[in-house]
């Protein structure tokens, strides 16, 4: 009985939130306070948690967090989000509203996923909301920035995505 093995429950517990860096476009030089935010893993039939349980135990394939998408939308989160409220749908690497993964950091119980936009590849406007898709384009988390996160021209954007999965 692993009861009596480890004497103690455990549960997952699953956090993500996101950074987002300005960049003068063509540098690696700042030119806007980061904005940082968590954001809410959701959890409903097709999307977020329960997805990532279908994907690890085989009952779906493609586990792989691939993109971010941005949008306009100003409801609030909440688990039964499966979208975004009002997703963007250019820009992005085909032209598509998504952005594909450029990096990804290996830090133990985390794992920091990078987006970089240049530029050409985001569409300048103000935006309100982000997602976290996996590869087939499902959901798995959905956030509102804490402030508006405006794009002009002359700028490179980076998105950290943090993904924690630890203890709890």
């Amino acid at each position: 009985m692993l009861d009596k093995i480890t004497k103690k429950e455990r549960g997952l517990n699953v956090t993500g939130s996101f950074e987002v860096i300005t960049y003068k476009a063509g540098t690696k030089e700042e030119i806007k306070p980061r904005i940082k935010s968590k954001n809410l893993v959701v959890n409903n039939s097709g999307s977020g948690i329960q997805l990532l349980l279908d994907k690890i135990t085989g009952l779906s394939t493609g586990a792989v967090i691939k993109f971010i998408r941005l949008g306009t939308g100003t409801t609030a989160v909440v688990d039964a989000d499966n979208s975004l409220e009002i997703p963007k749908t250019t820009g992005g690497d085909d032209d598509d509203g998504y952005h594909d993964v450029t990096f990804i950091q290996n830090n133990g119980d985390n794992r920091i996923l990078e987006f970089f936009m240049s530029d050409q590849s985001l569409t300048d406007d103000t935006y309100t909301e982000i997602g976290v898709f996996f590869e087939k384009g499902e959901m798995y988390a959905r956030s509102l920035f804490p402030v508006d996160f405006s794009k002009a021209a002359g700028e490179d954007k980076q998105i950290n995505y943090q993904l924690t999965f630890n203890n709890s």
